[in-house]
């Protein structure tokens, strides 16, 4: 069957705002409508997709298993993208997509670990992933070798899976003294961490009191760090508003953890903003070079950032400057239109 439908199907998990960018600048060049199926419930953002001409959202919630497939069915669309294998119902509409002859782009950012756990899914993947999915899409190369482990070969991989708005994050107009953090608020983020290594600069270095952490985002821990006169609680942003609080930066650092890529990184490269990014975030390999925009630190190492914080907070304007002109060179690896051209690559391509 070869489907000649003027659109395609979106399986997605939690839809997020640049997602909206990147999907939009798709229907824009493509003239493809673009249907998207979203959880609903136990969102980890605020943010909530609104239908527009060219994207029509659906509530997850409201759809059985049996109603994808034939929404699926009565679409008969060019192509099926879904963003990984966790919902069942998501896998049984790429099943029945696969064998009506539709494309079917898998999306994911998991990192290869080699743990018991990924050889078992490895082996079951290889041997039923013909049945499901034609290309895989990632964010780099750390999950485009756990895509060749699945059996996907280099041709049927896609890099850049995850895109800024880069229409809305523009070059900053001057250097600040704010560093911006921009994340949930919770242990894993390493926010902790960077609230330590601040303070501790700040009472070692009283000429850097002029210096404010600004924490963009919700959690947990927003009590923990509500009596800091150093520290300005935002709550949760939309992009725009963002965009605004950057405009007149210091920069950027992200102390995740453990982050499979980070999409900020990305949003702040476009901004211009010098970055400071713990080394277990996936999206430095594309957009920070230590020492060329910014530096990298060892992640839960707090000795190690606040040498790094002290290291920018006292840098010469002329230095953070460089580090942010070159932010937005690494920005422009990737955008909505970029990553919508890869997307439109493989639809038209014959089966």
């Amino acid at each position: 069957m070869n489907p000649t439908s003027k659109s395609i199907l979106v399986l997605y998990s939690e839809f997020n705002a640049y997602n909206h960018a990147a999907f939009s600048a798709f229907s824009k060049i493509s003239g493809f409508k673009v249907n998207i199926i979203h959880w609903d419930k136990t969102r980890m953002t605020a943010y909530q997709p609104i239908s527009t001409d060219d994207i029509n959202f659906i509530k997850r919630s409201t759809l059985t298993t049996e109603d994808i497939v034939n929404l699926l069915k009565t679409l008969t669309p060019a192509a099926v993208i879904v963003s990984g294998w966790m919902d069942k119902s998501y896998i049984r509409a790429c099943y029945v997509a696969k064998k009506r002859g539709i494309k079917v782009i898998i999306g994911f950012d998991t990192h290869w670990r080699g743990g018991l756990k990924q050889w078992f899914f490895k082996i079951g993947f290889n041997l039923f992933r013909a049945h499901f999915f034609s290309y895989a899409f990632v964010p780099g190369n750390r999950q485009y070798y756990f895509a060749r482990r699945l059996g996907f070969k280099h041709h049927e991989i896609l890099t850049g899976l995850y895109t800024a708005n880069t229409n809305l994050f523009k070059s900053r107009s001057g250097n600040g003294k704010s560093i911006i953090y921009i994340g949930r608020l919770e242990a894993a983020k390493g926010v902790k961490d960077l609230v330590e290594a601040f303070t501790y600069v700040l009472k070692e270095n009283p000429n850097f009191n002029e210096w404010k952490l600004i924490l963009i985002g919700e959690g947990e821990l927003r009590s923990e760090f509500s009596n800091n006169p150093s520290i300005e609680l935002t709550g949760f942003l939309n992009q725009s508003q963002i965009s605004d609080i950057v405009d007149k930066a210091g920069f950027f650092c992200l102390p995740s953890w453990r982050d499979q890529w980070g999409l900020v990184i990305h949003e702040m490269a476009a901004s211009g903003l010098p970055m400071l990014i713990s080394d277990a975030c996936g999206a430095t390999e594309e957009f920070l070079i230590d020492g060329y925009n910014g530096l990298i630190f060892k992640t839960k190492d707090v000795d190690n950032l606040a040498l790094k914080l002290k290291q920018l907070m006292g840098a010469p304007e002329e230095l953070l400057f460089e580090y942010g002109t070159n932010s937005v060179v690494l920005s422009s690896k990737n955008s909505p239109l970029i990553w919508s051209k890869k997307v439109l690559s493989v639809i038209i391509q014959p089966n």
